[in-house]
């Protein structure tokens, strides 16, 4: 078993890469439900091209991954209480700032983590009220926040834009509102089961 127990836990080696490049919108004072579902969106494919790569390989769990239906939406999530699962979280996020360095909206650190972090998970009812069901299952990280016990997101500089950028409009004004994000996430266990086993071995 290529595992290690800390802190109660089980860690293995199942490690995935997330990216995502548009908006990332504070959650301070206002619940930006539709940058959540973007972002949730963005990510879906990533997750859902980790499982099939992988999870039949390591076959997780018996049976597959469960769907959860949410007022005809439907999603899967990864890290799931049913599986004993848990993850950390550490990343980076890039946005463009004015070479004065002078403070911008972006800079609500607080509030835009917790927009990623509800980005990464299923939204509750409440949130899907004005959204167009997808047709296929939408992929998560999690199945809800509190899944995520170490959670490192730094913010940073993007220092140039990924495409040509307008003649006369500056580089940090171009696409200013977006942030590229990039995060590494680890999964373990809490308690090892023959369905999370997995997430321990290969």
């Amino acid at each position: 078993m290529a595992s290690r127990k800390t802190q109660g836990r089980y860690d293995g080696i199942v490690r995935l890469h997330l990216v995502y490049y548009g908006a990332v919108k504070s959650s301070g004072n206002k619940p930006q439900t539709k940058n959540k579902h973007e972002i949730r969106l963005a990510l879906s494919n990533q997750i859902q091209s980790f499982c099939i790569r992988h999870l039949p390989d390591i076959q997780i769990p018996a049976g597959g991954l469960r769907v959860k239906n949410i007022n005809g939406h439907r999603f899967i999530a990864l890290v799931t209480r049913s599986l004993h699962a848990v993850c950390d979280v550490s990343g980076v996020l890039l946005s463009p700032e004015p070479p004065s360095g002078r403070t911008t909206e972006r800079g609500d650190g607080d509030g835009r983590r917790k927009t990623i972090l509800d980005g990464l998970t299923v939204p509750t009812p409440n949130e899907l009220t004005s959204v167009v069901p997808s047709k296929d299952p939408i992929y998560c990280l999690m199945e809800d926040d509190s899944l995520a016990k170490n959670v490192c997101i730094k913010p940073d500089r993007l220092l140039a834009a990924f495409e040509p950028v307008p003649d006369g409009v500056p580089v940090w004004q171009h696409r200013k509102h977006d942030s590229l994000l990039v995060i590494e996430v680890e999964i373990g266990v809490t308690q090892i089961t023959p369905e999370n086993m997995a997430f321990l071995t290969r």
